[in-house]
């Protein structure tokens, strides 16, 4: 796939016209420098980069501003070029000659942080099962959490518990062992990151599974926007939301997580068009919820902003905002989300917001009588590495990691 990447850039420095129309309808420029430039002379820098790669302030926020939401990879550009990967052409490019922070972190890593993380809030029997892959025994479904989802182990833990209580047999590929690549090519390594996709398929591949079910709505991007044009993959593609639409019949539920909510859509999903009413048949299976819809939904919807955060901050908290105030406006008790960042970003405003932040799955789990504590949420808020140490000293206990590696991790993500 890496050949399709380098072909990418060739054909996008002799077909791109520099009409600038990927630039004017991205959805984060305006909350940067670049907000009132022409959409054409942006891409026209950027085209002259590609092609000389002379540095250019402006072609440096056009990319590293990106929050890679999707949005201009489909029905945006004219000649039906890939304006996101153009922006993981520069980075990487900025990130190997030095002038940028290559910010790239491997979840792979025994030591990741996810793995740290994710260890101080779950239990040591918690955290070998969202660590151990199942036995590879031809099962008809792959459950892959993505990586970044074990920030918020509960959100698993309580989605393996659905899965558990469905019809038929399944098999869990834990994803800290495998990656879509969508890390690596975020930060500009596309050749890691191509890799790590070919990998995955092939891991998912050896089950013989027909259907693989995604957590991840970048993961479930990447496969449809990325990995399957590489090769014809043995197997259907599916987000969870979808999947479990199609079984919540087989769900005791009850009425526990009644309530008025509005819903987040992960803009990634519903830019690309891979999911747009998964999560919303979800909803309307369950008992006494009422659906209140924001001003921007589906196809329309607005990003968290969380793509910003590592360059852009400022961005990203200016998206973050209005989004909460759209929510606000519906008057739901309930902000639903579906993507495990978006609940992160949304979460730590928790207190001043005048309703609740919760993720789907733990509504679901919340029907069949399951409650389990969003610890990530409370600990993004406490900003205090000794009360989390504190709070988190049982799960300490049996965590595989050192005391001084997990305050280190914590400082690295709560502060």
């Amino acid at each position: 796939m890496i050949d399709r990447y380098i072909q990418g850039k060739e054909k996008f420095v002799e077909t791109c016209v520099q009409c600038g129309v990927c630039a004017t309808r991205c959805p984060v420029l305006e909350h940067t420098e670049l907000k009132g430039v022409a959409g054409e002379e942006i891409q026209a820098r950027v085209h002259t980069f590609l092609a000389t790669g002379e540095p250019d302030p402006m072609v440096y926020t056009r990319a590293f501003s990106c929050m890679e939401c999707f949005k201009c990879v489909s029905d945006i550009c004219p000649l039906d070029l890939n304006p996101m990967m153009m922006n993981q052409w520069i980075k990487g490019e900025y990130c190997r000659r030095g002038l940028a922070k290559d910010l790239y972190v491997d979840s792979g890593d025994e030591k990741s942080l996810q793995r740290i993380i994710a260890s101080l809030q779950v239990t040591g029997e918690e955290y070998e099962r969202l660590t151990t892959p199942s036995p590879r025994a031809g099962q008809e479904v792959v459950f892959f959490p993505g990586c970044n989802a074990y920030f918020q182990p509960e959100k698993l833990l309580s989605a393996l518990d659905i899965m558990d209580a469905l019809a038929g047999d399944y098999a869990f590929l834990p994803g800290l062992d495998h990656c879509c690549g969508d890390n690596a090519l975020f930060f500009g390594r596309l050749e890691t990151g191509t890799a790590q996709a070919g990998d995955l398929v092939d891991a998912v591949a050896q089950y013989g599974a027909k259907t693989l079910v995604l957590w991840c709505p970048t993961c479930h991007c990447r496969f449809e926007e990325s990995i399957k044009t590489r090769d014809d993959l043995p197997f259907e593609v599916v987000s969870f939301p979808q999947y479990l639409a199609g079984h919540m019949d087989e769900l005791d539920l009850n009425d526990t997580a009644a309530g008025s909510v509005t819903l987040h859509d992960p803009c990634k999903s519903t830019y690309t068009g891979v999911d747009l009413d998964g999560t919303r048949q979800v909803l309307a299976q369950l008992p006494g919820v009422e659906l209140r819809e924001m001003t921007h939904y589906g196809k329309d919807a607005a990003c968290c902003g969380s793509g910003a955060v590592c360059w852009y901050p400022e961005a990203a908290d200016a998206m973050r905002d209005a989004r909460l105030k759209e929510a606000s406006e519906t008057g739901a008790e309930c902000m639903v989300t579906v993507c495990h960042y978006c609940n992160q970003v949304f979460g730590s405003r928790m207190g001043r917001v005048d309703f609740e932040v919760v993720n789907y799955v733990s509504l679901v789990a919340r029907a069949m009588g399951i409650q389990r504590r969003d610890t990530f949420q409370d600990y993004i808020q406490w900003q205090d590495a000794d009360r989390i140490l504190a709070d988190a000293a049982p799960c300490i206990e049996a965590s595989p990691f050192s005391r001084e590696e997990i305050r280190e991790a914590v400082v690295k993500i709560f502060l």
